[in-house]
């Protein structure tokens, strides 16, 4: 069985109690009174005086990369041997263009 509308139900000789509007061709639906706003709004907020959030390496001597000499030797523990080898070209880097930096953390190296 169809879907009743007004016509329908009126031919039943029933009563009209629950009657399907009929949608008109180019008429807008309105929205019900207790319809909830289910929009959001957001902002997205800069912070460029906070780029670097950790606490590692700031004042410290980085290379290229951005890696301090304490990330750099966490690397020479790596399984991988590319990984290994670019730890050691970077403390080559610290090295050779910061020579003075490298003083304090002698025996952090050695180790």
């Amino acid at each position: 069985m169809g879907k009743k509308t007004k016509a329908v139900n009126n031919r039943q000789s029933g009563g009209i109690d629950f009657i399907r509007a009929k949608k008109k061709v180019g008429k807008t639906i309105r929205k019900n009174a207790n319809a909830t706003d289910t929009t959001v709004r957001a902002k997205r907020i800069n912070l460029p005086g906070q780029t670097s959030l950790g606490g590692e390496g700031k004042g410290d001597a980085v290379t290229s990369r951005g890696l301090s000499l304490g990330e750099l030797l966490n690397q020479t523990g790596h399984y991988s041997e590319r990984v290994r080898k670019d730890a050691l070209e970077g403390i080559r880097e610290l090295l050779e263009n910061h020579p003075g930096a490298m003083g304090g953390a002698a025996a952090a190296v050695v180790e």
